[in-house]
């Protein structure tokens, strides 16, 4: 499966991370893959269709992470459109 995106940011669909997709595309390159893939969690679908971002930097500390079940530092997207 090959990778065509509108957007600078794409959100993995399996860990809601947000990345920049030339970030993933230098990744893929360097593995020699067709396919993107998430650094975190192996995931392969991806989305740039959401509208809000969190960011964690202490998960232990922050409310909004234990609400989101969040429990590594990292953007996140929270809502899909």
């Amino acid at each position: 499966m090959s990778y065509r995106w509108k957007s600078k940011f794409v959100a993995c669909v399996q860990c809601g991370r947000v990345y920049r997709l030339s970030e993933l595309k230098e990744i893929a390159k360097k593995e020699k893959s067709k396919m993107l893939k998430c650094p975190y969690c192996g995931g392969t679908e991806f989305t740039s269709d959401f509208e809000n971002v969190v960011l964690i930097a202490d998960p232990q500390k922050s409310i909004v992470a234990k609400k989101l079940k969040i429990t590594t530092e990292g953007i996140f997207a929270v809502s899909w459109k």
